[in-house]
């Protein structure tokens, strides 16, 4: 994925940054659909971003790795797992689960979609929420706006580390700034129309 290429870019923009002036940035993100039994059942925005962790790191800059996943597999309500694994500050230790993570939709969360949050793959915690009112404002909303917001807690009772995804940003190179443009957004979209689409 992007973080072996920009693993050393984000050593490079922690060691010149302070706390005060630590960016939230998107490092990439792209648009994958997934199969099972030769048909369409999920669609995925895998992503890499950069924030402040003012709640365990004093300022410095985490890197949140990890994918939201729409599944519509036949015969079950269709849900949506939010996967996620941090980093603490150079990114090249390996990521740790968080406690917990929620979407956010101006004050409020999806936290009351949450059906259940597991340890499926090592690093990482998977948390899959029902499609409720408050999933559907904060991921679908965030989906027609091009930017996800988000947050994790490394601990029980933590505070929030609040981090968005933009869903516009293919790869963002940190040594020159420059960014590769992409439309994870308008290919999920239309992944979801298939996969969402009336079966005869």
């Amino acid at each position: 994925m992007l973080k072996r290429q920009l693993c050393g870019a984000f050593v490079t923009l922690v060691l010149v940054t302070s706390a005060p002036a630590a960016q939230a940035l998107t490092l990439g993100t792209r648009f994958a659909p997934l199969f099972s039994d030769e048909r369409l059942q999920g669609c995925s925005l895998v992503f890499e971003t950069t924030q402040p962790d003012h709640a365990n790191l004093g300022g410095a800059l985490s890197l949140a790795v990890g994918s939201f996943t729409a599944w519509a597999i036949p015969d079950r309500a269709p849900v949506l797992m939010f996967k996620l694994g941090v980093s603490g500050p150079g990114g090249y230790n390996r990521p740790t689960p968080p406690h917990g993570v929620a979407l956010q939709s101006d004050l409020a969360t999806n936290a009351g979609d949450r059906i259940s949050a597991e340890h499926l793959d090592p690093g990482y915690l998977s948390t899959i929420f029902a499609f409720g009112d408050a999933t559907i404002a904060s991921f679908f909303g965030g989906v027609a706006a091009g930017k996800i917001d988000a947050i994790y807690t490394s601990n029980e009772g933590g505070i929030a580390v609040p981090f968005s995804v933009d869903l516009r940003i293919a790869e963002l190179n940190l040594r020159t700034g420059q960014v590769m443009q992409g439309q994870a957004d308008k290919e999920f979209d239309s992944c979801m129309d298939v996969l969402l689409a009336p079966t005869s």
